[in-house]
C-alpha cells in the first residue's frame, strides 16, 4: 500500500499564494511619494513709467495797463463876445431889459477919461412887467466884458443928467437912462452882461 502523501496541484497553488503574501508582507514598505508643490508663477508687474516732477510755473504778475498820459491843456479864454445884438430885449424874472444904443465920448463936460481911454455910454430901457412883485434895480450889475473876459464896471459922470441909479421898480414901472463905462481906445469889440441872481445872467454883444 502506497503511503506517500499525495500533493495535488491545488495544494501547490495555495502554498505559492501563501508564500507570496508572506514575502510581500515582510518586504520593507516604500515610502509614500513626496507631493510636488507647484508654486504659481508670478508675472512680473510692468514698471510704472516714472513721472517727472512738474516744475511749478512761475507766477506772472498781472500786467496793469499804464495810465494814458492826459495832456494838460491850459484853459482857453473864450472871448466874451457872445450874446444877443444890442437892441434886443431880454428878461430876468419879470423884468425886461433892453440896451438900445451906445456912443463913444472922448470926454463928457468936465469929466475926462485917463490917457488912452474913452467913455462908452449905453442907453437902456427897463420895464417891470410883474403885476405884484417889486424889482430892485442896481446899475452896477451891468458890466462890460472885453474879448478876454475882463470886466469894466460903470463910472459916474457929472455931465450926464439921465444916468441910471439904484432904485426899486414897482409892478408895471418903466425906466429909461444911460450908464457910462471907461474903456481903452483899442477896445472896439465888447459884450454887455447883466449879472442876475442864481446865475441868471443876460448878455448882449456889439461884436456882430
Amino acid at each position: 500500500m502506497n503511503t506517500k502523501p499525495n500533493f495535488s496541484i491545488f495544494t501547490l497553488l495555495v502554498l505559492l499564494v501563501v508564500v507570496s503574501l508572506t514575502a510581500a508582507a515582510c518586504a520593507p514598505s516604500k515610502p509614500a511619494p513626496t507631493p510636488v508643490v507647484i508654486k504659481p508663477t508670478q508675472i512680473p508687474a510692468k514698471p510704472q513709467p516714472t513721472v517727472a516732477p512738474t516744475r511749478p510755473q512761475p507766477t506772472i504778475a498781472p500786467t496793469h495797463p499804464k495810465p494814458t498820459a492826459t495832456a494838460i491843456v491850459a484853459p482857453t479864454t473864450v472871448p466874451a463876445t457872445n450874446g444877443l445884438p444890442l437892441g434886443e430885449a431880454q428878461f430876468i424874472s419879470d423884468v425886461s431889459v433892453t440896451p438900445s444904443t451906445f456912443e463913444w465920448l472922448s470926454e463928457s463936460g468936465s469929466d475926462k477919461p485917463a490917457s488912452g481911454d474913452r467913455y462908452l455910454v449905453v442907453t437902456f430901457s427897463i420895464e417891470n412887467t410883474s403885476k405884484t412883485a417889486d424889482f430892485s434895480f442896481d446899475p452896477s450889475s451891468l458890466v462890460i466884458l472885453n474879448p478876454a473876459g475882463m470886466a469894466s464896471t460903470m463910472v459916474s459922470l457929472k455931465s450926464l443928467t439921465n444916468e441910471l441909479t439904484a432904485q426899486t421898480l414897482k409892478p408895471g414901472a418903466k425906466l429909461n437912462g444911460v450908464i457910462a463905462y471907461e474903456l481903452p481906445m483899442t477896445e472896439n469889440k465888447w459884450s454887455l452882461e447883466l449879472k442876475g441872481t442864481n446865475n441868471q445872467n443876460l448878455m448882449w454883444s456889439n461884436a456882430g
